[in-house]
């Protein structure tokens, strides 16, 4: 990776996506200020890079790139993480507060733009759209039948922002929902006449399953084997939230076994992905791109230059 260190203090740009889609968030960053910018590019920046960047480092702009106790230690000069989005289950915060380095969080709301990407997997994987696809291109005719996704039963897990926006797109298809989180929204079940679950019951009753959780340790590889072997329907899987929440090897086991009929993925627990997934026509796969729309992209990177530069 090229990148130059003088003896300027550096602002370190830890994400590989920030300001492609929009030259508008760099250019606000280079203008307002004269550290030097040092941005990831094609791929994250490995160890030993960040050990010579970041002891300079006055300012980190955040992906979900890693910064643990062994990154942060060796950021002596770090003053503020200025992270894009909500999750911080990549940053060690009790370490970071010790080292007072303060960690901002965007609230550009992406909610619309994750529960379209979940509806858009939902369609592709009913209506089989890369198998009728690839028929076409390849010059053949041959029709892959689909399903219809009116009146499904929908299990959302994670009635937040982001669940509840996927619903709502939802019910224009009348399906039917089963909901589980910790706390409900009551106003909203009523609204939408959903049925409160347990985890187990969702995977029992549901013809789809959607996740969008945020992270916690403990939810860690939530979705095990003993969990998925209680599908009674062979529903599919959307994960839109976070890869560290699936046992991917469960998760294969159960589609060898057509306990599930498909799944689409957008997040996984090591990024980018080449995994054993990637050979499966029963799976579909996107890079991370939930957020990753012109329109939200743009605001929600400035908003991250701007928390930056604020506490700098």
């Amino acid at each position: 990776m090229n990148y130059k260190i003088n003896n300027d203090p550096i602002i370190l740009i830890g994400t590989t996506s920030f300001s492609s889609i929009s030259p508008l968030p760099y250019e606000v960053l280079d203008k307002k200020t004269d550290f030097n910018i040092i941005k990831a590019n094609k791929r994250k920046f490995n160890l030993e890079e960040l050990s010579e960047i970041l002891p300079k480092c006055v300012g980190v702009i955040a992906g979900t790139e890693l910064y643990d106790k062994s990154i942060l230690s060796i950021a002596n000069n770090l003053k503020v993480i200025s992270r894009i989005g909500v999750g911080l289950d990549n940053v060690d915060l009790d370490y970071a507060a010790n080292k007072k380095i303060l960690v901002k969080i965007t609230s550009t709301d992406l909610s619309a733009s994750v529960a379209e990407l979940t509806v858009s997997m939902i369609l592709a994987l009913y209506k089989n759209l890369e198998k009728n696809m690839i028929n076409v291109r390849n010059r053949s005719f041959k029709k892959v039948p689909g399903k219809m996704l009116s009146d499904k039963i929908v299990g959302i897990v994670g009635l937040g922002r982001i669940g509840k926006a996927t619903l709502s797109l939802l019910n224009g298809f009348n399906c039917k929902f089963l909901a589980h989180d910790k706390i409900y929204d009551e106003e909203f079940i009523s609204t939408y006449g959903i049925e409160k679950s347990s985890l187990e019951d969702i995977f029992i009753k549901s013809d789809i399953i959607c996740f969008h959780l945020s992270y916690t340790p403990e939810l860690n590889h939530l979705i095990s084997y003993d969990l998925l072997k209680k599908c009674s329907k062979s529903p599919i899987i959307i994960n839109t939230s976070r890869g560290q929440i699936i046992d991917e090897k469960a998760l294969i086991k159960a589609l060898d076994l057509k306990l599930l009929s498909g799944i689409a993925l957008d997040v996984y627990e090591k990024e980018p992905y080449d995994g054993p997934l990637c050979d499966r026509d029963d799976v579909l796969l996107t890079p991370h791109i939930a957020s990753f729309t012109r329109e939200v992209r743009e605001k929600i990177e400035i908003e991250a230059v701007n928390n930056l530069l604020k506490n700098l």
